[in-house]
Parts: structure tokens; sequence; C-alpha cells
């Protein structure tokens, strides 16, 4: 095991390198896949019909929807205790969150890519489990939610379609509040040892983006004539 944690710091350059070619690949790969499901043809047509308006609104709503992602970097950077121009987290976590929506695969995109940015800020045993915290809290939010939709399908009638997923939505549901009770009984180790502050910032964080990307996928509908209805 020291052999191999030695020749890990030994060849970080290296890692980091093929971290950021396979990064690039997956994008790469993301934006491909997308392609050959879009018919170009089609979507000129579409945009052709949408009022510029429109196509306005939504971009300004996409931009919105984004930016509760920052807080992430700015939890980040308070954990570490890092002193980053707001510039430079700005430029970073924008980057970072918007690869990592292309990406996918949970978080960990960003995760690599936010060691890669602030890894040579701070020291090294200190960055991975803050990593972590952030990692394990993005599914918070999306497990709000979870729970939510859990008692309006076994309540709301107009919702009986869904309760063949009932399983599904109680396993998301139970995800933030198991999280949260592991942590508090490990808050003694490197594991646990975050502060209340700073996980209520990350649960409020995880929250507000997906509720972003409900707010987004609402509002395109509406904009494009497609209602969703909410009820």
């Amino acid at each position: 095991m020291k052999q191999i944690i030695h020749w890990i710091k030994t060849h970080t350059g290296l890692l980091k390198t093929l971290f950021v070619i396979a990064v690039s690949i997956i994008v790469v790969a993301q934006l491909l896949s997308i392609g050959k499901t879009i018919s170009f043809e089609q979507l000129k047509q579409i945009f052709d019909e949408i009022p510029l308006w429109k196509l306005l609104l939504m971009m300004v709503i996409g931009l919105v929807s984004v930016t509760p992602m920052l807080n992430y970097d700015l939890t980040l950077n308070r954990i570490l205790n890092l002193k980053v121009s707001k510039r430079e987290l700005l430029e970073s976590s924008w980057i970072v969150n918007t690869i990592n929506n292309i990406g996918g695969f949970g978080g960990l995109v960003s995760m690599g890519l936010r060691s890669e940015f602030y890894g040579n800020k701070t020291e090294e045993k200190k960055i991975l489990p803050a990593l972590t915290h952030i990692l394990l809290f993005v599914l918070s939010g999306l497990s709000i939610y979870s729970i939510l939709c859990f008692f309006l399908v076994q309540f709301d009638p107009k919702m009986a379609y869904l309760q063949q997923y009932w399983i599904w939505l109680l396993g998301g549901g139970l995800y933030f509040p198991l999280l949260y009770l592991i942590l508090h009984f490990q808050k003694n180790s490197s594991f646990g040892n975050l502060d209340a502050k700073n996980r209520l910032s990350l649960v409020v964080s995880s929250f507000l983006e997906w509720t972003g990307v409900l707010i987004t996928f609402i509002s395109i509908g509406y904009l494009l004539d497609v209602p969703i209805p909410l009820i």
C-alpha cells in the first residue's frame, strides 16, 4: 500500500494530465452523443419559429439556474480557508460546473476539476475531505425533492400512476437524512468534521440547484408552448 501511495505522489503531474485528457474525451463524447439525437435542420426550423425574446429569456433562465452551483466553490474556499479573488473564483466555478453538467457522472468530474484548480493552493490531505463533502451533498437537494414526491404520490390521487416508482422515491428521499446522521456521528473524523454552517450552505446550494433545473424545464416548456401541468 505504501508503494502505491508513493507511486501516486511521485506521478501526480502525470495523473492530473491524464485526468484532464479523460474529462475532455468524456465531454466530447457526450456532445457527439447529443449531436446524433438532434436533427440540425429541424433544430434550425424550430429556432426560426421562436421569437427572439423567448430565446433570450431561455438563456437568462439557464444562466440564473446555474448560479446556485457557484456556492459550492464559495463553501469549498471557506472550508479550506483559501483567499481566491472573486474573478478567479467565478471563472473556475463556472468552468467546473458547466463541464460537470455536460459530463455528468454524479459530480465526479467536478471533484476532479476542483482538485486540479485548488490542489496547488492547499495541502492535499485537506482538499480530498472537502471535495468529498461537496460530492456527497450535491444530491441532497434531489433527495429532498424525492421525499416530497414520495408523499405526493401516496396522498394525491392524480399521481397514482407514479406509485410504481415509490421505492425509488423513498430510497432517494432517505439519502439526505442518512447522510446527515452519518456525518453527525462521525463529526470527530476527517469525514465528518464539517460545521453546521457549511453543511447548511451545501444543502441550500443543492436544493436551489435542483430547483433551478425544475424551473428551467418548466419555463422552457411554456415558452415552447408545451406547458407542463404542475398539479
